[in-house]
């Protein structure tokens, strides 16, 4: 028995800055569903936040 189920659908497409070495969320391409909020949380790092 599986308990895990899918929310919604999209996704996250990454940037890559070679000058500095930061990783950012392009957020022209990726395509977040409405629920979801994606802000950074440090160096090189993302919290995603799931609000129904």
């Amino acid at each position: 028995m599986s308990t895990s189920q899918d929310l919604a659908g999209g996704s996250v497409y990454f940037t890559y800055d070679q000058k500095t070495g930061t990783v950012g969320i392009d957020t022209a391409a990726s395509q977040l569903p409405a629920q979801l909020t994606c802000h950074a949380s440090g160096s090189n790092r993302f919290a995603f936040t799931w609000s129904p």
